[in-house]
């Protein structure tokens, strides 16, 4: 070898050995399994429309559809829950296609599509005749959980059932889901549901909510690790719920109607905007080692960030163009603008259970109008359904939507004392459907006028009122029916008189003037 090559290759030898060695860090081929297991709920309550409202600016369930599909392609624990009040009321809901009333199959019908996995029963669902409720649990995709609600069959109390394909099932009280990571670790999740005893049914039995909520919750903490509840309850019996038992870990609600993010016993109290103008997304992480429980949540405004799915997009529109030939049918032209307006009509929940707005006050002299030398109007804002502001050229099918419960109008003579009880019912009832709007009548300081002049205890009224409230099932209402003390006379729509018969033919009536 030539010297001077051998005596290069050595100083490079000579140099390479002298050079610091890099330490070399091997990463393991199998990456740590965490012991944490992650699932996502996400949250619906009180959804009475298929369809977006505000032009299809906000809500619908094409956009509950497309946020469960974003949220499923994150995590594929992902579980889509309605908490209560669906199958009614609705503008849909109260027409007949092929001989039936709806009562709801649209709903149950979209929510198919959308994928829910299960519901618990809210108040509403009980507005349904026995009958047109045990078709929509069978027609349903989705679990129904019952929690403390029973029927009623002859002599005895029973659970509801399902039937598919032939084969009965009892509905459960209660659900447990495995949840599973990647890794193959899994925790159970156990679900306590309850609704309130608000709209009492021949055909419904309800168990105590708290009695049954204590009782059942030992049976679902025995079977899981974790327990949340999904509960249709107004705020002060979740807030109970939440003192009587401690270790629920979050309460996703439902019934309010507005968006309600509250602490009590720290036990959060979630429910999101009614007609699906809000849902909550909520993240759960359970620890399979340490055991620890983490909860967090998203609001997500359902806008037009939230594109519509077009499966369910499709699915509603069908849906509506099979109403409203229905509605053409029975005499309502959907179309027709019967008012144009700049100013806000304020139909939205939380605004018109809370105070007097003028969507209100016009319903409750469309009420008046059609009614005989009566001396004042109240009515309730539970009738009210739009959960919307409305301006612009409102069409007949924007009357339906504000009142599709329909309903006459009755004219009763009740005593200065009775009138003044139930208007002080109707204030105590704010943040509820009992709220009342009145026309002619005033509160000034502490008291109340009638036409301009104190309200007198021992002078007869004549009123014009909706004939549901004269059923006394209204809250704090139950004094008002044609038999208690005080009503002297209760007289409702005659045959000829088709406007008092229908309180949304009377208020069309009334902004065609």
């Amino acid at each position: 070898m030539n010297i001077r090559i051998a005596f290069f290759c050595f100083l490079l030898i000579l140099v390479a050995a002298c050079k610091p060695q890099e330490k070399v860090v091997l990463k393991s081929p199998i990456e740590p399994i965490s012991p944490w297991v992650e699932v996502q709920i996400l949250h619906v309550n009180d959804v009475y429309e298929i369809g977006a409202l505000s032009g299809g600016k906000i809500g619908g369930m094409a956009r509950v559809a497309t946020l469960r599909k974003e949220l499923l392609a994150k995590n594929p624990n992902t579980l889509t829950v309605l908490a209560g009040d669906f199958l009614n009321p609705s503008a849909i809901g109260s027409v007949k296609l092929d001989g039936q009333r709806v009562k709801g199959a649209q709903m149950v019908d979209v929510m198919n599509a959308v994928g829910f996995d299960f519901v618990v029963f809210g108040n509403h669902e009980f507005d349904l005749k026995e009958h047109e409720l045990q078709a929509r649990l069978d027609e349903s995709d989705f679990e129904w959980f019952a929690g403390n609600i029973r029927r009623n069959v002859d002599n005895s109390v029973e659970k509801f059932i399902t039937t598919k394909n032939g084969e009965e099932k009892s509905l459960e009280d209660y659900g447990i889901f495995t949840i599973e990571s990647p890794g193959g670790k899994s925790f159970k999740l156990g679900v306590l549901t309850t609704c309130l005893d608000f709209n009492k049914k021949d055909y419904v039995h309800y168990m105590d909510v708290y009695s049954t909520a204590e009782k059942q919750f030992k049976e679902v903490q025995a079977k899981s690790d974790a327990v949340i509840a999904v509960t249709h309850l107004n705020l002060d019996q979740d807030q109970e719920l939440a003192r009587r038992l401690p270790e629920i870990e979050v309460i996703m609600g439902g019934h309010e109607h507005h968006l309600t993010e509250e602490m009590e016993n720290n036990i959060p109290i979630l429910k999101a905007d009614a007609n699906a103008k809000s849902a909550i997304v909520h993240t759960i992480r359970y620890n399979t080692e340490t055991k620890d429980f983490q909860h967090s949540y998203e609001v997500v405004q359902m806008n037009n960030a939230i594109a519509l799915d077009p499966v369910v997009a499709a699915l509603v529109k069908e849906w509506e163009d099979k109403a409203y030939a229905q509605f053409l049918a029975n005499g309502y032209d959907v179309n027709e603008i019967v008012y144009s307006t700049t100013e806000f009509l304020d139909g939205r929940e939380h605004v018109i259970r809370n105070g007097p707005t003028n969507l209100g006050s016009m319903i409750a002299e469309a009420a008046s109008d059609v009614s005989y030398n009566v001396d004042a109007v109240f009515i309730n804002a539970g009738s009210i359904r739009i959960d919307d502001k409305l301006t612009g050229d409102l069409t007949q099918l924007d009357i339906i939507r504000c009142l599709p419960f329909g309903g006459g109008i009755v004219e009763v003579e009740m005593a200065g004392s009775v009138l003044r009880k139930t208007l002080n019912a109707g204030l105590s009832n704010a943040d509820s459907g009992g709220y009342l709007h009145w026309h002619n009548i005033e509160l000034r300081e502490d008291e109340f006028y009638i036409g301009g002049k104190k309200l007198d205890d021992m002078v007869r009224y004549k009123i014009a009122t909706s004939d549901f409230l004269m059923t006394g099932q209204e809250k704090n209402m139950d004094f008002l029916t044609s038999d208690s003390p005080g009503i002297y006379a209760v007289n409702g729509a005659s045959e000829s008189e088709v406007l008092k018969g229908d309180i949304r033919k009377a208020f069309i009536a009334y902004l065609q003037k």
